[in-house]
């Protein structure tokens, strides 16, 4: 992924996002990523986490965490609650 689909990503999470249904997950969201490639464009349905989802009221330092393959923000539950407290938002990103 160049860093002009990475920068569209993060600037489509300050939309309104879209809650994800899983049993348990907290401030669990989608959201459809269109991607430019060699053959064309390909959208996906991009699921992250996020503690401040409204965003615009967050006045803290933001962390961007990204996990290894196989994985997902599952890889992140014992580090987001500990920043949280700080005033520290967590976005966790799940490649598809």
């Amino acid at each position: 992924m160049n860093n002009k689909n990475s920068i569209n990503i993060l600037n489509k999470l300050s939309t309104k996002p879209i809650p994800f249904a899983q049993a348990n997950e907290v401030n669990l969201f989608q959201l459809p990523v269109t991607l430019n490639t060699d053959k064309g464009k390909v959208t996906i349905n991009a699921v992250y986490q996020d503690t401040h989802p409204d965003g615009s009221s967050h006045k803290g330092q933001t962390v961007i965490m990204l996990h290894g393959s196989p994985g997902s923000h599952n890889d992140f539950k014992y580090i987001v609650p500990l920043l949280s407290p700080k005033g520290v938002r967590s976005i966790v990103i799940n490649w598809p």
